[in-house]
């Protein structure tokens, strides 16, 4: 999540260290589960 409401990033946009495909696709399953549950708590 980003300091602005309903947006977020993965991989290589918040990580300039470890720039590695693996690191990417974790991070993206990791913010998938974080818009569910900012979309769902729109939602209450």
């Amino acid at each position: 999540m980003t300091n602005i409401p309903g947006v977020f990033v993965a991989g290589d946009c918040n990580n300039h260290v470890f720039h590695q495909a693996v690191t990417a696709a974790g991070a993206g399953g990791a913010t998938a589960i974080d818009c569910e549950h900012f979309l769902a708590a729109q939602n209450h």
